[in-house]
């Protein structure tokens, strides 16, 4: 049986879409209904997830090599750019749009669609 009118089912598909970039909300959306069958918060999450590794795998570039690690203003640079792209993501996902990152987007639109 169908919710009553003006009754709410859970959160709103682009308010999930952009909560995702949370990254475990993200993980927890891909795994729970209706929020796993819907396109839209599927490539979110997958994309913020993919943002996230990237993210990790920069920040362990700069802690092993030595000389990165003694440019601290690059990699604060880099932080800050990783941070940027990451807000823009969460309020294009809030607007309800596809805002596809290189590389990470196209793995992330991939694995929404299967």
């Amino acid at each position: 049986m169908p919710p009553p009118a003006g009754v709410s089912s859970g959160i709103e598909p682009n308010l999930a879409a952009a909560i995702s970039y949370l990254f475990i909300p993200a993980i927890i959306f891909l795994l729970v209904e209706p929020y796993s069958k819907t396109p839209l918060v599927r490539f979110h999450s997958f994309q913020s997830i993919g943002l996230f590794v990237v993210g990790l795998v920069v920040n362990e570039v700069f802690n092993f090599f030595p000389y990165f690690s003694m440019s601290w203003t690059f990699h604060e640079l880099i932080s800050l750019g990783l941070f940027v792209i990451w807000l823009i993501a969460a309020v294009k996902a809030y607007q309800g749009q596809w805002f596809k990152l290189p590389i990470i987007g196209d793995f992330a639109l991939k694995q929404a669609q299967s």
